[in-house]
């Protein structure tokens, strides 16, 4: 059960679905006109043809075996419900199947749109939560999809110094 915006329970399944789905849809949405533009070219890095082509370049096995056991073996798993324990433990069995799976994203020839999908949970902020704002959103992406973002955060990493100013460096490492 949660409160509603007048403060009255809740507890119709169908209900608290459709709160839920219009509380963060009107917190994520944007307002026409709410956003501004500015010109970039002048404040961020252009890098060279070199640089971009390495960035995207299909990635080694052993770039790929780094990247997943990198993860903590017990982070959520996505909707296929494998957690990155199961990669890492039967790596001498799947582990030739997921690079496959990566290099093919990376040269093109393989759709992201089965691996994508992801299912969103709702985490409370509180203890006993009583409104949809004491919840938080986390997306539990496969770790396929896992694989392939840390392999392009991974690659971006010594850059990060280049692309970003240090006045808007709070999320990035040191």
């Amino acid at each position: 059960m949660l409160k509603d915006g007048n403060g009255t329970w809740i507890d119709d399944e169908n209900e608290l679905k459709k709160m839920v789905v219009e509380f963060f849809q009107k917190l994520y949405q944007s307002v026409d006109g709410e956003g501004c533009w500015y010109e970039t070219t002048s404040t961020f890095l252009v890098l060279e043809q070199d640089t971009l082509k390495s960035l995207g370049r299909a990635p080694l096995s052993d770039e790929i075996k780094q990247s997943l056991f990198s993860m903590g073996p017990y982070k959520a798993p996505g909707f296929d419900g494998f957690p990155p324990l199961f990669f890492q433990s039967k790596w001498s069995v799947v582990g030739e199947d997921l690079c496959n799976f990566v290099k093919s994203v990376f040269t093109g020839r393989h759709d992201l749109k089965d691996h994508n999908r992801t299912l969103i949970s709702l985490i409370p902020k509180i203890d006993r939560p009583e409104s949809v704002g004491h919840l938080r959103p986390i997306s539990l992406c496969s770790v396929h999809y896992k694989v392939l973002t840390k392999v392009i955060a991974g690659r971006l990493r010594h850059l990060m110094d280049s692309l970003v100013s240090p006045n808007q460096s709070s999320f990035i490492k040191g």
